[in-house]
This record gives C-alpha cells, structure tokens and sequence, in this order.
C-alpha cells in the first residue's frame, strides 16, 4: 500500500518497475481507475492543489518507484 484515498499527500512517483493499481471509492465500491508500469507517474495533483489523496494506490508486484517530495 503506497496511499489511502484521502491521505495527506506531499510527494509524487515514477515507477520505474512493477506495476501500481489505482483505485477509487465509488458508492462504497472500489473502482480501478489504472494499472500503472515503468515510466508512468501518479500522486502528482495532491502536491500541486494541496488536498488529500483522491484515489488509492497499492503496489500489484514488488516494484521500484522514485519518489519526488514536494
């Protein structure tokens, strides 16, 4: 588990390897928004609107990611 949909965020990923999912909670069910592999990003829209999470992101397989702090 990378972040829970309404965490504080402060940082960004690039994955490098693996793959990430994300979802969201929609009517009290989880929805897949996309399954992410080498070179995608995520997490970029809390660190630039400075609000919580709006989707979660669980790594599927063991994975490498950069990781760019606000």
């Amino acid at each position: 588990m990378l972040f829970h949909e309404g965490d504080h965020g402060d940082a960004m990923f690039v994955v490098q390897s693996g793959c990430i999912r994300i979802t969201k909670s929609v009517g009290g069910e989880e929805r897949v928004l996309a399954e992410l592999g080498a070179g995608e990003f995520f997490g970029e829209m809390a660190i630039l609107n400075h609000e919580p999470r709006n989707a979660t992101a669980v790594a599927l397989e063991p994975s490498v990611l950069l990781v760019y702090d606000k």
